[in-house]
């Protein structure tokens, strides 16, 4: 059974309080853009994540490059620029402000 909601609840009538499975979660004031006490954990796990996709991406389109050109430096140019694309993106998404 849901709570009626307060009066001053800046939530919406149709999220109702709740004590269930989520109820911490529709709670929260707080939106999805700011941090929470576990961001930190998610943010090595992106960056992570970031210096392997990266690299793997740009070799792979340059692999695609390079049979279709048939040429053979395609894969390291592509590997070094995922790295160096990767490298920014974390730089410019966590870095130091």
């Amino acid at each position: 059974m849901a709570q009626q909601p307060d009066a001053d609840d800046p939530r919406p009538s149709k999220y109702p309080k709740s004590d269930g499975f989520l109820g911490g979660f529709l709670d929260s004031s707080s939106d999805w853009k700011t941090e929470r006490p576990g961001m930190t954990e998610s943010v090595g796990v992106s960056a992570l994540s970031y210096l392997l996709s990266g690299p793997v991406v740009f070799a792979l389109i340059g692999y695609g490059l390079d049979r279709l050109l048939h040429t053979g430096f395609l894969v390291p140019a592509g590997l070094l620029a995922g790295m160096a694309l990767s490298i920014y993106l974390i730089w410019f998404r966590y870095g130091a402000e």
